[in-house]
């Protein structure tokens, strides 16, 4: 309405500066025109606002009534919820229940299905337990032979080597003593060396050392000018005695002198002891 009003005036004022301007027009014309062209403009004022007062109350109407529907609108809806929602409840308890039922049943034919399951797999599992376990033990049992065996023929072999190496050591077949100062053959002395000659006669091949000792007395006179040559004179006379009596393995005389004593030097049970020749075979073949 004030938006009107201001046209009014607006146009009232360009009215008149367009009639001022013509300079036609004299005050009194201008005031009874102006009286006019206002009662019009007044009597358009009201019909105008009596218009957007009917307007306006048909909108406060229409705005009333619309509101008033959209109570009764919620009002219901809110009526149809609860209702709706107390026969959900219902129908919602009875599917609950049908449901739990449901599931019970299939959570217990699901348990018996996993019992039945479960002594199925641990029936099998046992029977591979099981069968296993005689594998395992057979193959124990093999092991155990099989290393028993071994166990055996290592034994059987260590004592054959024990006696191979035993039969390739050094043996000593004979020893004989001489009087002191002497190189000459015993009558004991040969006897022995008579032995002897059938024992070198299993050695065949085999090399023979003749080692010949001394008492450690001073030689002082005679032939020999010490120990020394006293110990190698008699290897040598044992080792022409043995050649004499057919003895062909290799042979060979050393001395020692009084270096290797098998008894006390200062008695004279032990000087005539350590008045000797020993006769050696070596079976490997190694000589010391």
């Amino acid at each position: 309405m004030k938006k009107v009003s201001c046209l009014a005036i607006v146009g009232i004022f360009i009215l008149s500066i367009a009639l001022i301007g013509c300079g036609n027009l004299k005050k009194k014309e201008f005031d009874s025109i102006f009286t006019e062209y206002k009662g019009e403009q007044e009597q358009i004022h009201t019909e105008i606002n009596a218009k957007m007062t009917g307007i306006d109350q048909k909108l406060d109407q229409e705005i009333s009534d619309r509101k008033a529907n959209v109570d009764e609108a919620m009002k219901k809806a809110t009526n149809d919820a609860v209702a709706a929602a107390e026969q959900g409840d219902a129908d919602t308890l009875e599917v609950v229940k049908s449901e739990d039922e449901k599931v019970r049943q299939d959570a217990q034919r699901f348990a018996q299905e996993a019992e039945e399951n479960a002594k199925k797999f641990a029936q099998a599992e046992a029977e591979k337990v099981r069968q296993k376990a005689e594998k395992d033990a057979r193959e124990a049992m093999n092991r155990a032979n099989s290393a028993a065996g071994a166990a055996n023929k290592a034994s059987k072999d260590v004592a054959a080597l024990g006696d191979k190496v035993e039969k390739m050591k050094p043996v000593t077949v004979a020893v004989v003593q001489f009087a002191s100062g002497r190189a000459t053959l015993t009558k004991d002395a040969k006897a022995e060396l008579d032995k002897a000659v059938g024992v070198l006669a299993k050695y065949s091949g085999s090399p023979v050392i003749v080692k010949g000792h001394a008492d450690g007395n001073p030689v002082m006179s005679g032939r020999y000018q010490s120990n020394w040559d006293l110990s190698q004179d008699r290897a040598n006379a044992v080792v022409k005695y043995l050649k004499e009596k057919g003895v062909d393995n290799p042979i060979e005389a050393v001395a020692r002198a009084h270096t290797e004593p098998i008894a006390p030097a200062f008695t004279s049970k032990g000087r005539a002891k350590n008045r000797r020749a020993e006769v050696i075979v070596y079976p490997s073949g190694m000589v010391e």
